[in-house]
């Protein structure tokens, strides 16, 4: 009976056209590279800016509310503050209305409804307080007033104030949760068609502390601006205008023949509150 193989003794890594195994300080020297990467990786990721709080729910909803066609398409809501909000737990919501894709709404399309109650099917963008309805087509109808006597919201312009701004102009859907992020020279494409397309353009003002306001840009005569300022779109920028407010909403008429680039995104001071 022959005896039985000894065991052999385990080869060390071996790569086919090298004449000897790899060492094992080569080993170690290319785990710590890759654990180095890995590393870097999320160091950079984490110093890259947020994108920002915007969002946009995709699920269709009723909405009932005050509409107003001007100074934009708006829709006045009553919601819900949360929990935790004490006896005062509703609040008017300002918000924004427009079409799927990269449309709005004209004024004279909702005229009709202009400060009546309606009732409408839509989803919501929200950013930083302010808050946009994607209306679904032809879903717009006049409603019974849910609250009865509640006073409808005024459309008088209040507390004018002359302004300069230094700011970004933008296209209110993306900035609200189309896209995100929805502002600076990336997106200048994208802002131009929304804006050609009908969707509120905004002066998004930044102060000394970055902090953001967004404001509804109208001519001095209260109109629309969408074309005129098509040149200026994601830019920093300066202009001079009367800063007046809708309610909570800052309204900011321009004068066109004031509006400059800047060499640099220099800031001023934001518009005061309300």
């Amino acid at each position: 009976m022959s005896p039985s193989p000894s065991p052999q003794a385990p080869k060390p890594f071996f790569i086919g056209w090298e004449a000897r195994p790899v060492p094992a300080f080569v080993t170690l020297v290319g785990l710590a590279l890759v654990a180095a990467a890995v590393t870097v990786a999320g160091l950079t990721a984490t110093w890259q800016s947020h994108i920002g709080p915007a969002t946009w729910d995709f699920a269709i909803a009723e909405h009932h509310g005050i509409l107003l066609s001007h100074p934009a398409p708006m829709l006045v809501e009553t919601v819900d503050r949360g929990s935790g909000a004490g006896a005062d737990s509703t609040r008017r919501a300002l918000r924004f209305l427009v079409k799927p894709d990269k449309f709005g709404f004209s004024r004279e399309e909702l005229d009709s409804f202009h400060l009546k109650p309606v009732i409408l099917q839509a989803s919501l963008l929200e950013n930083g307080g302010r808050s946009m309805l994607e209306v679904t087509p032809g879903s717009i109808a006049m409603a019974q007033d849910a609250n009865g006597s509640a006073p409808h919201p005024s459309t008088e312009l209040k507390n004018p104030q002359k302004l300069t701004l230094r700011g970004e102009i933008i296209d209110s859907k993306c900035y609200l949760g189309a896209m995100n992020p929805g502002q600076r020279k990336t997106h200048r494409a994208c802002a131009i068609h929304c804006l050609r397309g009908g969707i509120p353009a905004a002066f998004l003002a930044r102060d000394r502390n970055h902090n953001e306001q967004v404001l509804l840009l109208t001519s001095p005569a209260g109109d629309p601006l969408n074309h005129s300022i098509l040149d200026f779109v994601a830019e920093p920028v300066e202009v001079t205008g009367t800063v007046s407010y809708a309610g909570d909403l800052p309204v900011f008429a321009i004068d066109l023949a004031s509006l400059r680039r800047l060499t640099n995104a220099m800031v001023s001071e934001a518009p005061p509150d309300a």
